[in-house]
């Protein structure tokens, strides 16, 4: 091989470190089992903590009327005028409360009035109702079942399952305000069913889910009115902007506001007497709802460990062992199969040693090995078919001469593998010899491997550096001295 220098094309085989990865089994085996139990240990004294904390908080709110007197006691103990002013302050707080409830979870309020979307169901309705009045009953009964618990239910799962089910009926009850109903009727029996689409909601959900809800009424319809067929005809998205809901978004932050206001003007009204009794009120109905709370977390299960945390934490560790594994393997930068000398552009592998005799260890596993390495020959008919291999190159190339570059005291086995090689080409008369490298970069003198004849360097696996062989391989170009190719030696 000649010409300028070249960097190695760096790849990850990852059909290599899949390999390994399954060779390595037992390790995997042994880190994953360690690690699901660290992982498993560790959920279990968090939710232990959990649990202990709970319960003293059970303790300490067992009954908080011990500490500060029940709300009625408070009250009583106040005169005619001191107790309507912490009532009116109570009552205050309990209308505020309900407007900042609105506030953080009302559908309607947060959406967007300039960009209002709404998504349209039209059904044709075929009955044998012949009376115009009993179609429109039938309508009717249709439109009504929205507002039924099953209907909004439905809806809820695709929104938001815990949300109170009286944001989902307003996501029709605003619509009825402005055009008289939620669905609209003709003397035809068609159907048409409007609802507002709450912000971030998936519109095409959304409107299967709502069809559903309708279609789901058919036989509770049937059962009321008699035969029918309801039929979706058509499903639309209109986006318009809502000048009403606009209008009324405005009309409840007005009324937010005041509240906010009016509630922080009088709690600053109250007398040093009547805040001490509002507060300690406060403070008990605080305390009522912790009681509530500890009751609940009185009643949860001791914590045990759980078989779920153990496969997952079992997966993780497999994850994470194979995660360091390839981590390793790019960080050393060693060769690791034969295709890795085929990344620099030129080179070809002339042979591949595969020693399975090494496989012994933690690390390695003789049974995946003879899956993967099915029928291998033996390292005598391995040498023999090394010997044949180069004997064929060099006649087609017509080289007397060649230098195997090889590992030396790096890799003795292997060492040894070439020294019968060398042997064996000797006897058909090709002037073959042998330099012993001092080290995983292959390096060797300029002076020294100028004047070599073609040279063959040995990759052996695990063992040479990808960086040194392409230090190799430029030098080699530098000086014009032609690389045949190599030969790649393994235990894998």
């Amino acid at each position: 091989m000649t010409g300028k220098n070249r960097k190695m094309n760096s790849e990850i085989n990852v059909v290599e470190i899949l390999w390994r990865f399954c060779e390595q089994w037992k390790a995997v085996l042994l880190f994953s089992l360690a690690f699901a139990l660290i992982f498993t240990s560790v959920k279990y004294v968090k939710d232990t903590k959990d649990y202990k904390k709970d319960q003293e908080l059970t303790i300490e709110v067992q009954d908080p009327a011990d500490v500060s007197g029940s709300i009625a006691a408070v009250l009583d103990g106040l005169n005619e005028a001191d107790r309507k002013a912490v009532e009116r302050q109570i009552k205050e707080k309990e209308l505020l409360d309900a407007k900042e409830d609105y506030y953080d979870n009302s559908l309607v309020f947060h959406i967007d009035p300039g960009n209002c979307g709404q998504i349209q169901l039209q059904y044709k309705i075929d009955t044998d109702a012949e009376e115009d009045k009993d179609r429109n009953a039938l309508v009717e009964a249709y439109e009504n079942s929205l507002m039924s618990d099953e209907a909004a239910t439905m809806i809820a799962e695709a929104v938001d399952p815990e949300l109170d089910m009286k944001y989902i009926y307003e996501l029709f009850a605003t619509l009825a305000n402005e055009t008289g109903s939620a669905a609209d009727a003709d003397a035809d029996a068609t159907l048409v069913v409007r609802m507002l689409v709450p912000a971030g909601a998936d519109t095409e959900v959304l409107s299967g889910v709502l069809n559903d809800a309708v279609l789901s009424q058919e036989k509770k319809m049937t059962d009321a009115f008699g035969r029918h067929d309801i039929k979706l005809i058509s499903d639309e998205l209109i986006v318009l902007p809502d000048i009403e809901l606009a209008q009324k978004q405005t009309e409840f932050m007005a009324k937010l506001i005041d509240a906010r206001t009016n509630y922080a003007k009088n709690y600053a009204l109250l007398t040093d007497q009547q805040r001490a009794a509002y507060n300690a009120v406060s403070a008990l109905s605080i305390g009522e709802e912790a009681m509530q709370s500890a009751a609940e977390a009185a009643e949860r299960p001791k914590p045990r460990m759980s078989a779920k945390a153990e496969v997952a934490g079992f997966i993780l560790g497999a994850f994470i062992y194979g995660a360091i594994m390839g981590l390793i393997i790019l960080i050393r930068r060693r060769a690791i199969s034969e295709a890795d000398t085929g990344y620099y552009p030129g080179v070809r592998s002339l042979y591949g040693f595969v020693n399975n005799d090494e496989k012994k260890g933690l690390f390695h596993s003789a049974i995946v090995e003879k899956i993967r390495r099915r029928n291998l020959p033996g390292l005598d008919e391995q040498t023999e078919e090394c010997a044949e291999t180069l004997s064929l190159v060099c006649e087609r190339e017509k080289l007397n001469n060649v230098t195997i570059l090889s590992p030396g005291e790096l890799e003795k086995d292997c060492d040894k593998l070439i020294t019968e090689v060398c042997s064996k080409l000797k006897a058909s008369g090709i002037n073959v010899s042998k330099k012993e490298l001092a080290n995983a970069g292959l390096e060797i003198g300029e002076r020294e491997l100028a004047e070599a004849a073609p040279v063959i360097p040995v990759v052996v696996e695990d063992v040479t550096s990808l960086d040194g062989f392409n230090k190799l391989m430029n030098t080699c170009a530098n000086y014009k001295v032609d690389v045949i190719g190599t030969i790649y030696y393994g235990t894998r």
